[in-house]
């Protein structure tokens, strides 16, 4: 029995190594257990019948938060587990159990109902038969081992305290046996009651008199192809032919309960103006792009009369949709399309289904506002491609990926900050955040600088939790390079092509292979074998900041393996950003899929 103890200790251990926790920083709980048992007797030997009894359980507990869907625990208690199994026959058996378990959450969409499973390990304290004249001691195993598997619901009642009622089933592997001869005897045991946990918060420092912080940035620094930190002199900015490809969502997501997209979601064009609408016409905007999904398709299929496509209309089960919504959001699309395009509605096919496929996760807003979509799918590939727009003078940075490193100290815990970044005061990038702030990382999109030797202004502001501020000021040189002064200099002129891809699915650095198509039918055909290709990996806001960084860099080391394959002479670079830099803005659905992402820059010099 020890052996099995320490093989299922030693795989929690190696899944909890294996993955970075998820959630908080007080992921710990200790708590005790009370609660009662019925026990199930099936002594296989003549003259004894199966017979049921109640007992007891009680014991403490330690549970361990791993992320939003597993929580690892350890219960040490006692149970009793006697029954009177004939007239005037009372077995008396009790034991100290050792019960490792794993208890899983989000698997049905019930906000903190979680299911458990576990292995139970009892040393035997009592074991004995009374006929009512004699007690005779049980002999056999001195040790217990079963299955544990059952359920449970949370219930906070604040911050520390938790209640959770919890009913389980025991399914013994070992026998009890005795004296009287018999071939096995078992016990099963369903067991109900209810824990009491605590968790530990992070407590706070205690205010000093005299609140004070100070603030700098120590140093402002680029990473190198060979990923080598360096100090950034200054930010070189040049006017290239430069040419976008934008990724289009098949998602259409909506409020809770309604039909028809919101105005933040979906424009829908040709009800709120006149005239045609025109794919060329879109800004050079990601997030505004995917407002116009239903267009883009109508135009497309009035482009490809052939093509058929699939609606499929979602909604979010924990957050108390009205089933039906889902068949509404589907057929409204498709009646969008047929009237204001004219398709062919025989080329449209529709279905209702409650959560995606491949769902969001259902313990939060934001993955609830996730799954309440609608989904469009195409076997013909060129409905759904991605917006590809050119321009030929545009002002690209180098380096393209900055970090300011900071340092803090202060006599109080920091709670918020905020960068703010400028040109020629103008407001360029505002990034905010809470506690410490660390290393803040910063993406300069093309014709996001002004065109010209302008320097770069940067105000870093922090605030402690006695609401003391403190502040830092810094400035970063331009070199700024027209196509004149390129040419006047003799310095190498160059194309720019960036492209940024929706591949991943919720928490997945998986490229699918419609995106693999993609990658070999857009991205490939621009690597020169002069070309220089970034691959920056990016994920959204959802679950722990390391998790989402390792992620991320998984994702870009996924595009760069099927890109390398096919383009073995040119030099990458990979960078895994995560979460640190938002590249879209998070509180939207649209936002969160669209970080989902790696962004490959090909960078190839101009032969004269």
């Amino acid at each position: 029995m020890i052996k099995y103890f320490f093989l299922f200790i030693i795989l929690c251990t190696s899944t909890l190594i294996a993955k970075e926790s998820g959630f908080s920083k007080n992921n710990f709980k200790v708590g005790g257990y009370i609660g009662g048992n019925l026990n199930m007797h099936s002594p296989n030997t003549d003259g004894f019948d199966n017979a049921n009894g109640f007992g007891i359980n009680i014991g403490g507990l330690v549970d361990y938060h791993y992320n939003q869907m597993w929580e690892f625990g350890l219960r040490l208690g006692y149970h009793s587990a006697g029954a009177e199994i004939k007239n005037n026959f009372d077995v008396s058996l009790s034991y100290f159990e050792i019960t490792p378990i794993v208890k899983a959450y989000t698997l049905v969409p019930i906000d903190e109902l979680y299911f458990l499973a576990g292995l139970e390990f009892g040393i035997n304290i009592n074991a004995s038969l009374d006929n009512g004249e004699n007690e005779i001691d049980m002999r056999g195993p001195s040790s217990r081992m079963g299955l544990a598997m059952g359920a449970g619901y949370d219930y906070k009642l604040n911050e520390n305290w938790t209640i959770s009622p919890e009913i389980s089933f025991r399914l013994p592997f070992t026998n009890v046996s005795s004296d009287i001869p018999m071939d096995s005897w078992s016990v099963s045991q369903i067991r109900f009651g209810v824990n009491i946990s605590y968790a530990f918060a992070k407590e706070k420092a205690p205010a000093l008199p005299g609140s004070m912080i100070d603030v700098e940035v120590a140093g402002v620094y680029y990473y190198d192809e060979n990923k080598n930190r360096k100090i950034v002199d200054n930010i070189v900015v040049e006017e290239v032919q430069y040419s976008e490809l934008f990724p289009l969502v098949p998602y259409i997501f909506l409020d809770k309960n309604e039909a028809v997209p919101s105005a933040s979601s979906q424009k829908l064009a040709v009800q709120a103006q006149t005239g045609a609408f025109a794919v060329e016409s879109l800004p050079s905007d990601a997030i505004e792009i995917n407002k116009s999904t239903l267009d883009i398709v109508g135009k497309r299929l009035t482009k490809y009369p052939n093509s058929a496509i699939t609606i499929t209309g979602n909604i979010s089960l924990a957050g108390g949709e009205d089933k039906s919504t889902a068949k509404k959001r589907a057929d409204f699309a498709k009646n969008y399309l047929v009237i204001n395009y004219g398709v062919n509605p025989a080329n449209i096919t529709t279905k209702a289904r409650q959560l995606p496929e491949k769902a969001s996760g259902e313990k939060t807003e934001d993955g609830r506002a996730e799954n309440r979509r609608i989904e469009i799918e195409s076997s013909f590939p060129e409905v759904l491609e991605p917006i590809l727009i050119s321009k030929e003078k545009q002002s690209f940075a180098s380096p393209k990926l900055i970090e300011f490193e900071t340092v803090v100290k202060t006599s109080d815990t920091v709670v918020s900050w905020t960068m703010e970044i400028s040109q020629a005061d103008r407001l360029i990038k505002k990034i905010n955040g809470h506690g410490s702030p660390g290393k803040i990382q910063w993406g300069i999109e093309a014709n996001t600088l002004t065109s010209g030797p302008i320097p770069i202004d940067y105000l870093l502001s922090v605030t402690n939790s006695e609401g003391k501020s403190g502040t830092h000021t810094g400035s970063i040189p331009i070199e700024f390079y027209s196509y004149q002064r390129k040419k006047t200099e003799q310095r190498a002129d160059k194309t720019i092509s960036k492209f940024s891809l929706i591949v991943f699915d919720f928490d997945s650095p998986r490229i699918s292979a419609h995106d693999q198509e993609i990658l070999k039918k857009h991205v490939l055909p621009a690597i020169k074998y002069n070309s220089k290709v970034q691959i920056y990996g990016y994920s959204d806001r959802i679950g722990e900041k390391d998790y989402n960084q390792k992620l991320a860099l998984a994702r870009a080391e996924n595009a760069k393996s099927i890109l390398e394959a096919n383009a073995k002479s040119v030099k990458f670079e990979v960078y895994g950003i995560g979460e640190n830099l938002e590249l879209y803005d998070n509180n939207l659905p649209v936002g969160r899929q669209l970080s989902r992402t790696v962004q490959i820059y090909i960078i190839t010099p101009k032969e004269k």
